[in-house]
């Protein structure tokens, strides 16, 4: 189903038109007929040829390139220059320098090579000037393995030291084929590794999941945390191999506290509560306070007056607890939030002793800028004034758009070619035209209900855009 992607260009010109992706827009058809054909055609100027409008690579597995061409013929008696820009220049490479000459009568051959690093489709353009501006389309589908381990962080707590104590991991195959992973990096005198059919290798298919133990060992007391780095081993993978950093605290003693740990949650979902929880073996009742550090501001609340409470003296040869109930305060922003909970604890007539426990989040999702936020076109009606901008991803997830967009208006001014997949943390290139004799203005709108599927923190990404005629 094709849904409207971009929204509220308003314009004033009489006779103009916008494109999004490959896909054509009503009104289009008389300005840009000779410069972005639709089904793949040639495109034609004056002297100048390119062979294709549309490049489709099909199938291209991961860590390798998939190939395909097009001509640039000048069949004019006079050299003509030409730039050529992928718009994503991480999955796309040229055979040829970006910017040159094509003699008369000569033809350009450009060897198009596509990289996915995702399994996913590619979804790209080349803007071609040579003197006149296409738009080839370049779309590929990225297949192969890609692992994700269901946990940001396996958290023990406090652990007594003569205890074992144990986290599962979910490892899942995000990706359209199936793998074995050979083994687990990370295991240590401190913590073992385990999964089923060990040391069978660890199979998944496209989808499935299946669990990887951690078990922390008996060992000495420690100050500090007894820590490691969990990564799977498989060949062929789309991506890098995933990790999680695994962390407990051992400790001589009859008291422990564990950790309030929310792991993964999509932002704007409401995470609810999790507990610190205390764990009392002795014979002592216990009493506590729990507070947050000065500094930071606390990423998180204390729920129904738990910050305060007592634990019952243990029954022989088992234990009591109670529990620090705590909410999350944002998780509209994507991040991490690790928060120290400070536990001052009683036990008894014995001296309070404080000790620290933590508060663990990951907000997942994409949050998307545009870079600049505002765009300025000149256009005397045969020219075409082209501009680029950067689409931002400041968040942690990757933010792919499932559809291409139409615009309900006709009498726009403007070519809107978007990169339909932003990485996390990364940034992507887009481009917009203007080809107008009037002037035109209004603002191109990313709007996250018409995300299919996505995981998008803000409510929309915004770039103004004002054509002007000479």
């Amino acid at each position: 189903m094709r849904r409207e992607l971009l929204r509220g260009i308003a314009s004033v010109c009489a006779s103009c038109a916008l494109l999004v992706g490959c896909g054509q827009i009503a009104g289009l058809e008389e300005a840009y007929a000779t410069a972005r054909p639709a089904g793949g055609s040639s495109v034609v100027e004056g002297s100048v040829e390119i062979t294709t409008s549309k490049l489709d690579l099909g199938d291209v597995t991961c860590g390798t390139e998939g190939k395909k061409q097009f001509l640039l013929l000048n069949h004019g008696e006079a050299a003509v220059a030409y730039k050529l820009r992928p718009l994503d220049p991480e999955a796309v490479r040229l055979s040829v320098p970006l910017e040159g000459r094509v003699e008369a009568g000569a033809a350009l051959d450009v060897e198009v090579f596509v990289k996915p690093a995702a399994a996913a489709d590619i979804t790209t353009e080349i803007l071609v000037e040579a003197p006149v501006l296409a738009h080839i389309a370049v779309s590929a589908r990225g297949v192969g393995a890609a692992l994700s381990l269901e946990k940001s962080l396996a958290d023990f707590g406090e652990v007594r030291m003569n205890d074992t104590a144990r986290v599962e991991v979910g490892v899942k195959n995000t990706g359209t084929r199936a793998t074995d992973v050979t083994k687990f990096d990370g295991e240590t005198a401190d913590y073992k590794l385990l999964w089923p059919g060990m040391p069978t290798p660890l199979h998944l298919e496209p989808g499935e999941s299946k669990p990887l133990t951690i078990e922390l060992q008996k060992g000495p007391a420690s100050t500090t945390d007894v820590t490691t780095t969990v990564a799977p081993v498989a060949s062929g993978l789309c991506g890098r191999a995933p990790t999680v950093p695994a962390r407990a605290k051992r400790i001589n003693g009859d008291i422990t506290l564990g950790t309030a740990e929310w792991d993964r949650v999509n932002c704007g979902t409401a995470p609810g509560t999790r507990n610190v929880v205390i764990t009392n073996y002795s014979p002592k009742k216990v009493t506590w306070t729990a507070s947050f550090p000065a500094t930071p501001p606390p990423a998180f609340t204390f729920v129904g007056g738990t910050e305060n409470g007592t634990v019952d003296e243990a029954p022989v040869g088992g234990s009591r607890t109670g529990i620090i109930t705590l909410a999350v305060n944002d998780f509209a922003t994507p991040g991490v939030r690790d928060q120290t909970v400070q536990v001052t604890l009683t036990a008894g007539t014995d001296a309070p002793v404080t000790r620290t426990a933590k508060a663990h989040i990951e907000v997942r999702g994409a949050l998307v800028t545009f870079d600049p936020a505002a765009l300025t076109f000149s256009s005397n009606g045969t020219t075409t004034d082209s501009k680029t901008f950067k689409l931002k991803n400041v968040g942690n997830q990757t933010l792919t758009v499932p559809v291409a967009g139409e615009s309900t208006n006709d009498n726009d001014a403007w070519s809107v070619n978007f990169p339909f997949t932003v990485p996390a943390g990364g940034e992507v290139t887009g481009s917009v035209s203007f080809r107008s004799s009037g002037a035109s203005s209004g603002t191109i709108t990313l709007d996250k209900n018409l995300l299919d599927g996505a995981v998008y923190c803000n409510p929309k990404a915004t770039l103004a855009v004002k054509g002007n005629s000479p």
